[in-house]
């Protein structure tokens, strides 16, 4: 509230079109503003929307929406918490198997904006298939599962619960008998969400 002073200083750094003699010129200009009022913070704004859409046992990167300098961003677990868990303008939540519902606020020289929720849906998680059909014919195992998951889903094929490195993709999955461990894995990708099952 009262006068404020508003100044902008703009200095040409550039090499090829720049003026040598314009080297250490700088442009200002200045503007005086008189606040009849103390104006509160804005509600922090989402880059995503106030509801995000998240895999089960994901991870969900939040941030704020063009977030500005010297802003503090509190992040907070519930609406009247009064001590934060984070202060940022990005954040990734740990996994979730349930919606979920944070709180931000945005303080900058000892004013705090409202808190503003942002909702998290969980998606449901992907069912193991049940309809699996397994041959064996000339020394090897042939897994194949229903057209209808093929469908909706890629499939990945590991011979370890474990494996990080990418598995056999395809419908169908066949290995030597002499190869083949007691167990082998599956993972179902959602061609729609990208959300994957568990292995």
């Amino acid at each position: 509230e009262g006068i404020n002073r508003l100044k902008a200083d703009v200095r040409d750094t550039t090499d090829l079109v720049r003026n040598p003699k314009y080297a250490n010129f700088t442009y200002s200009k200045e503007w005086q503003i008189n606040a009849s009022q103390s104006y509160p913070l804005a509600e922090v704004m989402f880059t995503w929307g106030d509801t995000v859409e998240t895999c089960f046992d994901g991870y969900q990167a939040l941030s704020i929406k063009n977030p500005s300098a010297g802003v503090t961003y509190q992040w907070f677990e519930d609406e009247k918490d009064e001590k934060p868990f984070f202060i940022g303008s990005n954040w990734v939540t740990p996994r979730l198997k349930k919606d979920k519902i944070y709180y931000v606020s945005s303080s900058f020289m000892g004013k705090q904006s409202p808190k503003k929720a942002i909702y998290i849906q969980v998606l449901p998680a992907i069912a193991r298939p049940s309809n699996i059909a397994i041959a064996t014919a000339d020394g090897k195992y042939r897994i194949s599962v229903a057209e209808d998951i093929v469908e909706r889903y890629h499939l990945v094929w590991y011979l370890s619960a474990a494996t990080q490195t990418a598995g056999r993709r395809g419908s169908t999955f066949t290995i030597a008998v002499k190869e083949a461990p007691t167990t082998i894995y599956v993972e179902l990708v959602d061609k729609r969400t990208t959300c994957r099952s568990e292995r």
